[in-house]
C-alpha cells in the first residue's frame, strides 16, 4: 500500500499512476485522491495533462458512463463513482491534508519536494495508500527521507 518507485526519467511512471488513478476513481466509490507536486501548476497540468485528456480519448459511451467533470482544474470529479482527484502543491501537509482523508496519496517527485518529510508524517495516520516516485535527486529534506526509507523497506 505505501509504494517508492526511484526511476529514471521519461519511464512514463508517473503516467501509468494517473492511468491507475483513473480506474481506481471511476470503479471505486467515495474515493479521495491527492497528487501532489512542487508546484500546485505542476500538480494541475499533470492530472489535467495525464487524467483529464485521456477521459477525452475514450470511446463516447464510456465518457458518457463516466461522467468526468471539466471544471475545476485542480479537482476532477468522477459522476459516476463521486470520487475526487485533487492537484496540491508540496506545501499541502500545512493545510489541505488536516481537513481530507485521502484514500490515495500520490507523491510526485518526491525528491525534488522539500516538505515530503511532513508529507509523509500527515499522511500516515489518515491514509495506507502512499505513491511517491522520484527521479535521482540530492541535497533536500525530500531527497533525503525518500533514500532512507527506500533503502529501509528494501
Amino acid at each position: 500500500r505505501i509504494v517508492f518507485i526511484d526511476k529514471a526519467r521519461q519511464m512514463y511512471v508517473s503516467t501509468l499512476c494517473c492511468l491507475i488513478i483513473d480506474w481506481y476513481c471511476t470503479f471505486t466509490d467515495d474515493r479521495e485522491v491527492v497528487v501532489s507536486r512542487v508546484k500546485e501548476e505542476s500538480a494541475i497540468k499533470l492530472i489535467n495533462d495525464k487524467i483529464r485528456k485521456t477521459h477525452e480519448r475514450k470511446p463516447e459511451w464510456l465518457k458518457t458512463w463516466t461522467d468526468m467533470s471539466a471544471t475545476p482544474e485542480r479537482v476532477i470529479t468522477y459522476g459516476c463513482s463521486g470520487s475526487t482527484v485533487t492537484a496540491v502543491a508540496q506545501n499541502f501537509a500545512h493545510s489541505d491534508s488536516r481537513g481530507i482523508t485521502g484514500s490515495l496519496i500520490m507523491v510526485d517527485e518526491a525528491a525534488y519536494q522539500d516538505y515530503f518529510p511532513q508529507i509523509y508524517q500527515a499522511v500516515l495516520p489518515m491514509s495506507n495508500r502512499m505513491w511517491a516516485v522520484t527521479t535521482a535527486h540530492l541535497g533536500n529534506p525530500g531527497a533525503a527521507l525518500f533514500q532512507a526509507l527506500i533503502k529501509e523497506k528494501a
